[in-house]
């Protein structure tokens, strides 16, 4: 579990995040990192400009990673 968190961290500090942003990717990242964790369902929202792309590119980068 200590790896994932650093995995968490580390991606964090590696791309700009705003609060939404930053609290939605850990709320996936910490999920994901769960020992069989059940299926997530979320709804990522907003107008244009928003951060959602970003949010996406920073998910890609920690599954990736």
């Amino acid at each position: 579990m200590e790896k994932e968190q650093n995995i968490i961290e580390n991606t964090v500090s590696d791309f700009s995040l705003n609060g939404d942003q930053e609290r939605a990717f850990r709320i996936i990242a910490n999920h994901a990192s769960s020992q069989e964790p059940e299926q997530l369902m979320m709804y990522m929202g907003g107008m244009a400009g928003t951060g959602k792309s970003q949010l996406i590119k920073t998910l890609m980068a920690f599954f990736e990673r």
